[in-house]
């Protein structure tokens, strides 16, 4: 797991989060769909810059009836005017779905729609402080990379924790990474490792990802290139569609480890993988490998976290 961390000095700004599975509501499905939009031109004595208007976003023709599902189909579309329109009166309504996704519209920068990371936050907020998991874990988000407001290491950790407690697999891979980097708490790649496991057992494939990496590097468990080639091999086989960065990012990974091992080994550790289910107590032997490790150094660093991903 290339355990999640940030490079000595320096702090990322955003975070690229793959929530597999996740319903197309999440703020995940409005990044990549406004990816897919973005083709600002500059314009002289420029106010800010605003992508080209995408033809059937206008909230007006028809004129939007508010309805949560229709909201969520004008994302897909890339309709960020029509889904905003959508949203705001069911979220002024004290609709937690809306709040949640007028909140991460809000707080985006692109195209359709002013950026409103003032109102974006207190709409996430709302949606948190009424227990929703992923408006939890996208403040906590925006806390932590300093999206809309200053960094805030220890209310990341705070928001992202009630999520992760609720199950939401995507807050258990960033409460690990948290612990791997030390941020906003002591270095702890014990905990890091025990966060890490829960989503993973999930299915979460970042998750798996993370631990493959903290195989392949001796960290918070001890090195063990076969069992790193069989996490690494589960994360590939989960996926989510489309997601070709994370392809690439673990094909990477997995070349790493593999050109240590003979293509024997590999296909064997591979063919094995393809039999692995997700399930709670499916990865009891990456706990009992944490309780046994410790690392060379009593100091411990954060920098084996710039190899850990988050999304």
């Amino acid at each position: 797991m290339a355990c999640i961390g940030h490079q000595k000095g320096k702090r990322m700004r955003a975070l690229r989060i793959v929530l597999p599975g996740v319903v197309l509501s999440s703020f995940v499905v409005m990044v990549s769909a406004a990816a897919a939009v973005e083709t600002a031109t500059p314009v002289i004595d420029s106010p800010p810059m605003r992508c080209a208007t995408v033809k059937g976003d206008d909230p007006m023709s028809p004129r939007v009836v508010p309805n949560l599902s229709a909201g969520i189909e004008e994302l897909q579309a890339n309709h960020f005017a029509r889904a905003a329109a959508h949203f705001r009166p069911l979220a002024e309504d004290g609709n937690v779905d809306a709040e949640r996704n007028l909140g991460a519209l809000l707080l985006r920068e692109g195209c359709n729609i002013p950026t409103d990371k003032k109102a974006g936050l207190s709409w996430l907020l709302k949606a948190a402080e009424k227990h929703d998991a992923e408006a939890q874990f996208l403040y906590a988000q925006a806390l932590m990379y300093g999206n809309g407001t200053p960094e805030d290491d220890k209310g990341a950790l705070q928001w992202a924790k009630r999520a992760a407690n609720a199950g939401y697999m995507q807050a258990q891979v960033l409460v690990g990474y948290i612990y791997f980097a030390g941020r906003g708490v002591p270095i702890d790649k014990h905990d890091g490792i025990v966060w890490t496991v829960k989503a993973a057992e999930q299915g979460a494939p970042v998750g798996l990802s993370n631990l493959a990496k903290c195989y392949l590097k001796g960290e918070g468990v001890a090195k063990d290139l076969n069992r790193a080639m069989f996490l690494m091999a589960a994360a590939q086989q989960r996926i989510p569609p489309g997601q070709f960065q994370l392809i690439t990012r673990f094909n990477q990974t997995r070349y790493t480890i593999a050109r240590q091992l003979s293509v024997e080994q590999v296909r064997s550790i591979e063919k094995e993988a393809e039999k692995w289910a997700p399930g709670a107590g499916s990865l009891a032997n990456v706990l009992a490998d944490a309780e046994h490790w410790t690392p060379a150094s009593k100091k411990q660093t954060g920098e084996h976290a710039a190899d850990l991903e988050t999304n």
